[in-house]
């Protein structure tokens, strides 16, 4: 997730919508047990689809990382730039301690405190564990990248890291016969990144309604693969499906390419300022949407027993998560703006 510009693009305030949107989708199967039922059936059918779909979401934010950082250079003003997000993940950390305090309280303080370490007192702090990583690497990763000489040379470094990060994630489907070495797939976010700058600077070139067919095509393929690999028994996890996979990189870089390329420029002002704000509130709503994922879903879980049923509460539960966490983002942001937030400006003006 990146920091936001005044100069907005609305086309990338949908897109990082539409990836908090899988987020919270896919831990709704996460928290309806869908991965402790036998994969059989029409409706688990179209569960796994609507899976294998909402897996885009953190690809989508790491394309979109290299799409708008691309330019950043090793700065004063870019490392102050990390003050939003540490602000906002800490601010994350105070309410997901307040809410475990309440719900939790068989939790000692050493508990906590080794939560707070480990990235995970905000139950999916594991992104910020990650992006923090990748945000020391951007600048380099940009004269790296910028150095290269033309279109050839920048599709052989993005070929290499295909070739060590999301091929063999597709290829070694046993995990028992290693087709192709897999010690480097975890560097998946640097492909992600560099491959999100080399679509700003080349951007594919199709129809918005070609990129989306060709996602709806993907999804269905590796949608219908996850299936068969699972039919009969409880959900098989694989190298194919994790989030540097060949499969989800291929269904990221179609819907990224269908969104951005569609026309927005009669949206109305108010509702581009709707996708601004939230766009805005993605990253601190990622961060506590588990909150609401455990108050809302044990009451579903606990009021509708067969789990395939719970699917028809998909279009109840996602948004209900979805909204309830943007408005404590919004809060959370709130917060930041009168206090960290006026601090950085108040910096910066000094750096000048």
């Amino acid at each position: 997730m990146t920091t936001v510009k005044r100069s907005r693009d609305p086309n990338l305030d949908v897109v990082r919508c539409i990836a908090l949107l899988g987020v919270v989708s896919v831990h709704f199967f996460m928290h309806t047990n869908y991965y402790f039922r036998p994969i059989q059936g029409a409706r688990m059918y179209v569960m796994t689809l609507l899976r294998t779909g909402a897996m885009t979401c953190v690809p989508l934010f790491l394309l979109l990382s290299g799409y708008l950082l691309r330019n950043k250079r090793p700065e004063r003003g870019y490392y102050l730039s990390l003050v939003r997000t540490l602000g906002i993940y800490l601010l994350a950390c105070g309410v997901s301690l307040l809410y475990r305090l309440h719900a939790m309280p068989q939790l000692t303080a050493r508990e906590l405190l080794q939560k707070f370490l480990n990235f995970n007192l905000p139950e999916y702090g594991w992104y910020i564990e990650m992006y923090l990583g990748l945000f020391l690497l951007i600048p380099w990763l940009n004269i790296l990248f910028h150095a290269l000489e033309g279109k050839r040379r920048k599709q052989q470094l993005l070929l290499t890291l295909l070739a060590l990060t999301a091929l063999p994630e597709l290829v070694n489907i046993d995990s028992k016969l290693l087709l192709l070495p897999d010690w480097w797939v975890n560097l998946y976010p640097v492909t992600y990144y560099l491959l999100g700058s080399y679509l700003r600077e080349y951007p594919i070139k199709c129809r918005p309604r070609t990129a989306f067919l060709g996602f709806g095509l993907l999804v269905l393929a590796a949608g219908s693969m996850n299936f068969g690999l699972s039919h009969g028994k409880n959900f098989v996890w694989g190298n194919w499906q994790d989030w540097g996979s060949a499969l989800n990189l291929g269904m990221a870089v179609l819907l990224l390419t269908g969104v951005n390329g569609m026309d927005l420029s009669r949206m109305p002002g108010w509702l581009k300022g709707t996708f601004a704000r939230m766009s805005e509130w993605s990253l601190g709503a990622f961060l506590v949407s588990w909150i609401f994922d455990f108050t809302f879903y044990p009451i579903l879980c606990a009021r509708v027993a067969d789990p395939h049923l719970r699917l028809n509460w998909m279009p109840v539960m996602v948004p209900a998560v979805y909204c309830c966490s943007l408005a404590l983002s919004a809060v959370l942001q709130m917060v930041y703006d009168l206090t960290l937030g006026r601090l950085l400006k108040k910096t910066q003006q000094l750096l000048r």
